[in-house]
């Protein structure tokens, strides 16, 4: 479609997706307009594919008893941004 962003497309799946498929390129960010898909996630947890850790944590992303998540500031994080920001022939995100 020349470009980044699949609006105006849909996607059909067997089941609901995983937060992994769920942020891939194909379905969060290629900005698709619909996600549709038959088992859903209590089905796949019921079939011992549960997601629902990753799903909750990805709904309130802070440190818990199983990780840890902290903001680490160094010199440079920004660099390849400005980078890719300077580019001329950049496709657009």
């Amino acid at each position: 479609m020349g470009g980044m962003s699949l609006a105006g497309c849909v996607i059909y799946t067997s089941c609901y997706p995983c937060p992994m498929c769920m942020g891939a390129t194909t379905i969060g960010w290629a900005r698709l307009d619909a996600i549709y898909y038959a088992a859903t996630s209590k089905e796949a947890a019921d079939a011992g594919f549960d997601d629902a850790e990753f799903h909750n944590f990805l709904k309130d992303p802070k440190s818990d008893d199983l990780r840890l998540l902290e903001h680490l500031p160094v010199t440079g994080t920004i660099a390849p941004f400005d980078m890719w920001n300077k580019k001329v022939d950049r496709i657009p995100y």
